[in-house]
């Protein structure tokens, strides 16, 4: 028997079982025992594998403010792990969400695998693929524009794309396109603003400060959202 310390970031899996991939709408459907919520990541699959083994595991991650530690020891399981360590520090817990079918066919980044996915040059959306293409061994391929990387998943030169949320969102709600935003495979994002080159332009960027608080309190900026992302 050895003595353990595993540390790493884990989220909360929640699997979901649907009739088939793509999943397309039905107006009522019911399925028992379709969801299954548990904890995942490496640092707590690690830890888990080498309780099973019988050795000493001190288990330390993060997880959000209000979670609720008895996910890592559900009531079902033969063994424990020691969660002195997990420390609610966090906002949120991270949280993944894998869809598959009958023949288990998930939606997620394992499923790129020695396959090309399409991005637009110069993106963070480019750099986000780039950080995951080793893990998950797929290729990033760089076109010129967000219509191009479309396209070619559409085509069947790709099959699947980075892109922002919002431009997706839109492009497929106006367009009518084939695509689908996939839970639980975005990152954190980054910060929009609004600059101006001079400090002279101040009473602009007042004005532009105070008209969009304006609108997020009245609601426009939601009816916005919905108009065009369909949120």
């Amino acid at each position: 028997m050895f003595n353990y310390i595993v540390a790493g970031i884990t989220q909360l899996e929640t699997i979901i079982k649907v009739r088939h991939i793509p999943i397309e709408y039905e107006p009522n459907t019911s399925s028992h025992d379709a969801i299954h919520t548990s904890a995942g990541g490496d640092a707590f699959n690690i830890s888990l594998a080498l309780k099973w083994l019988g050795d000493e595991v001190k288990f330390m991650t993060v997880v959000g403010e209000k979670q609720d530690l008895s996910i890592f020891n559900p009531q079902d399981r033969e063994v424990t792990l020691d969660i002195d360590y997990v420390m609610p520090v966090m906002h949120e817990s991270p949280i993944e969400v894998l869809f598959y079918d009958e023949r288990r066919k998930q939606q997620g980044f394992e499923d790129l695998k020695d396959k090309s996915v399409a991005v637009k040059i110069g993106t963070m959306s480019k750099e986000y693929a780039d950080s995951l293409a080793e893990q998950y061994g797929f290729t990033v391929v760089t076109f010129e524009s967000s219509p191009d990387v479309y396209q070619a998943v559409i085509g069947g030169q790709c099959v699947a794309c980075f892109d922002d949320t919002p431009i997706m969102a839109d492009y497929i709600k106006s367009n009518g396109v084939p695509l689908q935003l996939v839970d639980g495979t975005a990152n954190e994002g980054a910060d929009y603003g609004f600059a101006v080159f001079s400090p002279d332009k101040q009473e602009l960027v007042d004005k532009f400060n105070a008209g969009l608080a304006n609108i997020k309190a009245s609601g426009a900026y939601d009816e916005i959202l919905a108009k065009y992302l369909g949120e």
